[in-house]
């Protein structure tokens, strides 16, 4: 039978880095500041985006102390209870809206206790502790009473977490080949040669309006949220049920581009098909053999760029399907288009599986996660199933 005791927050930890209460002095180069937007649901390290920086002497002299490797990110405010393990070396230092957890070795194993400070059962314990209506905050004093159980061997939280980390390094695996597809896709296109045309040449928005009610249950939807920044394939998905306002229609293989603030950069290739928010447009290739040209023309660093400079001065930048077309992009030729149109397709299809691949080990890993830390599954069946997958 699997021992469990209850215990405190406080108690499983050696150390919290702590740097709250204090605004720090930033620079244009320098260290990695991170900061509570840069720590992603579900995503097992941070995520470099809207970073600020600092020198060399406020790294060395303005902070208490500094994340260790295999420190704990916990966010105390925005999002509270959001957590990311620091890696080794470590790459960045950490902004006042949260703290790093040190494990103490002889209580706690590091990664296990990452792993259930991310169930189901400790994260509604927090949500319950939160203050503050506007900004939900955690403060640094409840964390004694945050009280759950954890395994009592060091040996089996050290195998539960094997088994949970080998499914987020598959998914790192993935993301890492998606993003590397990306860049091919674009650095390839930025390289080509050739004289300027109009992007509305080879594009059309599709103006085609969906009331919800006419929508079919389990329905593929995009709203801003799941257009990640500066990547052309979706990683998350929603389904049109969790909505109700008019939406628009889109096909597979249609370009999904962001109106509301461009300099967000949110282009992806549609997956299947579906209906996405109204702040979207929605762009489709006049000639389906140069789809994956298109692609690269709207997702291009150059189109969002004209895009922002046509919004600029309004109150809301917003882009216009009249801004969007108008957008000059480098035509190659008849055969190199088509060429590099049928590359993109290819690598589009595989960063698509790809993703969908993660999608599945995604819920793979959260549908065990409760159930190895309840003892409701033992870790030798969940290597088992993970072995199937992996």
């Amino acid at each position: 039978m699997t021992s469990q005791s209850v215990r405190s927050l406080p108690e499983l930890l050696s150390f919290i880095v702590d740097n709250r209460g204090r605004s720090c002095p930033t620079s244009d180069a320098g260290i990695p500041l991170i900061a509570t937007n840069c720590l992603k649901e579900g995503k097992r390290e941070v995520v470099f985006e809207n970073i600020r920086y600092v020198d060399e002497h406020t790294h060395a002299t303005w902070f208490r102390a500094h994340p260790k490797p295999g420190d704990i990110l916990f966010v105390c405010k925005g999002s509270p209870g959001r957590v990311a393990m620091v890696p080794d070396p470590v790459p960045y230092c950490i902004a006042q809206d949260m703290v790093a957890l040190r494990a103490n070795p002889v209580a706690a194993d590091a990664e296990y206790l990452y792993y259930r400070l991310r169930s189901p059962d400790v994260r509604a314990s927090i949500a319950n502790m939160h203050v503050g209506t506007m900004i939900p905050h955690f403060k640094k004093g409840d964390f004694n009473k945050l009280r759950f159980t954890v395994h009592d061997s060091i040996s089996e939280q050290r195998a539960i977490a094997e088994v949970l980390r080998s499914l987020d390094e598959k998914i790192a695996i993935n993301e890492r080949i998606v993003l590397l597809l990306d860049e091919w896709v674009r650095s390839s296109f930025t390289a080509m040669a050739g004289q300027s045309r109009l992007l509305g040449e080879f594009a059309s928005n599709i103006r085609k309006q969906v009331n919800p009610l006419d929508v079919e249950p389990g329905t593929p939807y995009y709203g801003l949220e799941h257009l990640p920044r500066r990547q052309m394939w979706a990683s998350t998905v929603g389904v049109a049920s969790d909505v109700t306002s008019a939406k628009s229609a889109f096909h597979e293989g249609d370009i999904l581009f962001g109106k509301l603030r461009p300099y967000f950069h949110k282009v992806v290739a549609a997956e299947g098909n579906g209906v996405c928010s109204t702040d979207i447009l929605v762009v489709r290739s006049n000639d389906p053999g140069l789809a994956g040209f298109v692609l690269a023309a709207c997702a291009s660093d150059d189109t969002v760029r004209a895009c922002v400079a046509a919004s600029e001065g309004t109150r809301m930048p917003r882009t216009s399907w009249k801004d969007l077309r108008s957008v000059p992009v480098i035509w190659p030729g008849e055969s190199t288009a088509r060429s590099f149109s049928v590359e993109v397709s290819m690598k589009s299809r595989f960063a698509g599986g790809l993703i969908r691949e993660s999608r599945r080990l995604m819920n793979t890993r959260d549908e065990l996660l409760p159930l190895l830390m309840s003892g409701k599954v033992r870790v030798r069946e969940a290597e088992k199933i993970v072995e199937g997958i992996v």
